[in-house]
């Protein structure tokens, strides 16, 4: 502990996180601190922007904060601004969902499967959010199409697009 503490980007790191809490960080939650540089080589600048981010999230528990930078790190941000980009990228994801559940006139967030599911329209199968709405027309019988029937929809113009039909995709 004494060698990171001689370290003048730890000691800046602490300085900026009793600036953002309000509070001295000291005892347990320093040693916890120095942990995630240590075990999950997380940068000191992930670090105070991890802190920032869940206070103004309203998250003031260290435990709560821990996590959030070990999934940062897992996931291989170790850098403010690959974190950064990275909710960006979430950001949009997020809003594409919420436009295709408003198009199928779901009033409720989307689940895990179904953010499967809209990933594939949108990143593999390389769907326009228009051509996903235009997919979701109401077949005959149905008040409204679910996310299953514009799947198959779907994956049936991008199937016959590959065996040369033309699909108007």
């Amino acid at each position: 502990m004494q060698s990171f503490m001689s370290d003048k980007d730890i000691q800046s790191m602490f300085s900026q996180i009793e600036k953002v809490t309000g509070r001295t960080v000291g005892g347990t939650e320093m040693m916890e601190v120095l942990s995630l540089i240590n075990d999950f080589n997380a940068a000191p600048e992930v670090i105070v922007y991890a802190y920032s981010y869940c206070l103004n999230k309203n998250k003031k528990n260290f435990k709560y904060i821990s996590a959030v930078i070990k999934k940062w790190t897992d996931g291989g941000l170790h850098d403010v601004i690959a974190v950064e980009n990275n909710h960006s990228e979430n950001d949009k994801k997020h809003h594409l969902y919420k436009r295709v559940f408003q198009a199928l006139g779901f009033s409720r967030n989307a689940t895990e499967e179904a953010m499967r599911i809209l990933d594939t329209w949108f990143a593999t199968l390389g769907f326009t959010l228009a051509k996903v709405i235009t997919a979701r027309s109401t077949p005959a019988g149905l008040t409204r199409p679910h996310l299953h029937y514009v799947h198959k929809t779907l994956v049936h113009r991008t199937e016959a697009t590959q065996n040369g039909q033309a699909t108007g995709r």
